[in-house]
């Protein structure tokens, strides 16, 4: 049963929750707690899936299908690795003042000493465990939810728990004259499902539907994609163990088998057949014996060449199709070229280029995740009696190349040395641009007159 709801005065705008106040306990339920008060061991094991695309092909959702690509389809794991591991690289919490200018030191530790460590408590991973749970589950579920279990005395936050937005749905209803809609959660043991209107519940959805609040997985189209190189690599396994390698072509002369039959076989039909059958039967079996190093022993009936298979004719081009896929695979996965290790041919400038733009995709998924931890971290400062506005950043991607970086600051220097040639700026606003601080020497201009005559002293007369 939920826990009763407690409230304070002071209402909480935070990021689609379902509630404006403050719920003490937990009204969601993880996918291992059952309910029933029976333990469900959980191990690390994992099986072998030896039918993939058999698997893939009883999914009957697209999540279900992604879930089970993200562990055990090749690029699609490397796609999904590759997004976690940029899109959080380590983060900054700041915690301002209602002025928006002064940092408040005392919140910053609690918050990033205290809280943070503690959070998402079910991986011991703290926030950025949790923040790459948010991310996965915008990537592959189409949404980012959590609830934030306040303890009894609401005075501070028990845990940070994510939610499976699989076991959320949405249910229109009533409230004072309005249509809302209320979230509930669907729960193992339960016939019905336990409403969050009361729960400290946040959810953000990725690129939802007009005013829905579903969201769409971001790499949905990875799904036919996969499934489709799955079935090719299928085919082309077949084609490979049956054409791709030289091969004995076996022939036995039927004069010759004929002529050694006893009389009474060749004046029967059927004892005939059969004796044929047996002769071929008995040459395919001494073949299927042989070591590799045996010699061939056999009648002068028999008669053995190879085959060369496909190595002697030109068959599908198997270059051709992989590229095709692989466009729609990367195109699904939401990955460029330079991620998936199909970077043939890609310069040094074209790769910077695309890692550039992927990181600007990592930047609009991380929104989302900013916009959950930042109103976590209000309803924290609520329980903790502290007035602020909280503040989160992530740490930027190097998305720059050394050698473009060094041309860039040279292009800057070059810059600011000019508007200083011209006398639009001085010494010391060019140096804080193009250093970060004041001139601490003298131009080479100034050391030397710095004039624009044609005198040695600079007055343009020529007289020392």
């Amino acid at each position: 049963m939920a826990p009763k709801s407690k409230s304070k005065a002071k209402k909480y705008n935070g990021a689609a929750a379902s509630s404006q106040t403050i719920s003490a306990g937990r009204f969601t339920r993880a996918s291992w707690d059952t309910g029933t008060g029976l333990s469900v061991p959980l191990t690390p094991e994992k099986s072998i899936p030896t039918e993939l695309l058999a698997n893939l092909r009883l999914c009957r959702t697209v999540q279900g299908a992604l879930r089970l690509l993200r562990k055990y389809h090749p690029d699609t794991s490397m796609a999904v690795w590759n997004f976690l591991r940029l899109a959080n690289i380590g983060h900054t919490m700041e915690i301002y003042a209602l002025d928006g200018k002064t940092r408040l030191k005392r919140a910053e530790k609690k918050w990033n000493e205290e809280l943070a460590p503690r959070i998402f408590g079910v991986s011991n991973s703290g926030l950025d465990g949790l923040v790459d749970m948010l991310h996965l589950s915008g990537l592959i579920d189409g949404a980012m939810g959590v609830e934030a279990e306040v303890d009894s005395t609401l005075t501070d936050i028990v845990d940070v728990h994510w939610i499976d937005p699989m076991t959320i749905e949405w249910v229109p209803e009533d409230r004072n004259g309005r249509k809302i809609l209320v979230p509930y959660q669907r729960q193992f043991g339960l016939p019905t499902p336990v409403s969050l209107e009361n729960a400290n519940f946040f959810w953000v959805p990725t690129d939802p539907d007009g005013d829905s609040p579903i969201g769409n997985s971001p790499m949905a189209a990875a799904v036919m994609a996969a499934d489709f190189q799955m079935q090719i690599n299928f085919d082309m396994q077949k084609v490979l163990h049956n054409q791709g390698w030289p091969r004995y072509d076996v022939a036995v002369a039927l004069e010759l088998a004929l002529t050694s039959a006893p009389p009474d076989v060749k004046a029967d039909p059927e004892k005939l057949r059969k004796y044929l059958t047996q002769r071929l039967t008995d040459i395919q079996t001494y073949f299927n014996d042989l070591k590799p190093d045996d010699s061939f022993i056999h009648y002068d009936d028999s008669k053995i060449q190879l085959v060369n298979g496909a190595a002697g004719a030109r068959g599908i081009d198997v270059r051709a199709i992989n590229e095709g896929v692989d466009v729609s695979l990367m195109s699904g996965t939401k990955q460029l070229a330079i991620f998936m290790n199909r970077n043939q041919g890609v310069t040094e400038t074209w790769g910077s280029v695309q890692f550039k733009i992927y990181c600007s995709s990592l930047r609009a998924m991380q929104r989302g995740s900013k916009r959950i931890i930042e109103s976590v971290a209000r309803l924290a400062l609520r329980v903790w009696g502290i007035q602020g506005k909280p503040q989160l950043t992530y740490n930027k991607v190097d998305d720059q190349g050394e050698k473009i970086r060094q041309e860039i600051e040279q292009a800057r220097a070059n810059y600011w040395s000019f508007c200083q040639a011209q006398g639009w700026v001085d010494e010391n606003e060019a140096a804080e641009n193009v250093v970060g601080h004041k001139a601490t020497g003298t131009s080479a201009q100034a050391q030397t007159g710095g004039g624009d005559g044609d005198g040695e002293d600079g007055n343009g007369d020529g007289d020392s």
